[in-house]
């Protein structure tokens, strides 16, 4: 029971530990070259406008950072707008 539950977590691990592609476009206004990510103390300086591989926790990371930017900007565009889901009107 202990090696197939060490066999699971061995295998989660290595998933999270693949290098995969990713690719972070400069923000607007943004002079840096490159930003750092930070997970569990480690750091990960990723440059902007280049495909870079890193392991799939941070690409993951990024991705969701990117999705909450999108739906942040939607809800400032809907909240301009005066859109009446958000309590205008």
């Amino acid at each position: 029971m202990a090696a197939t539950k060490n066999n699971h977590e061995s295998k989660v691990q290595e998933f999270y530990n693949e290098k995969v592609p990713v690719f972070i476009r400069r923000p607007e206004g943004v002079k840096d070259n490159s930003c750092t990510i930070t997970l569990n103390g480690k750091n990960f300086q990723i440059l902007y406008n280049t495909e870079v591989m890193v392991p799939r926790c941070i690409a993951l990371i990024v991705e969701e950072s990117e999705r909450n930017e999108r739906i942040a900007e939607e809800n400032v565009q809907r909240l301009m707008g005066g859109d009446k889901r958000l309590g205008e009107g």
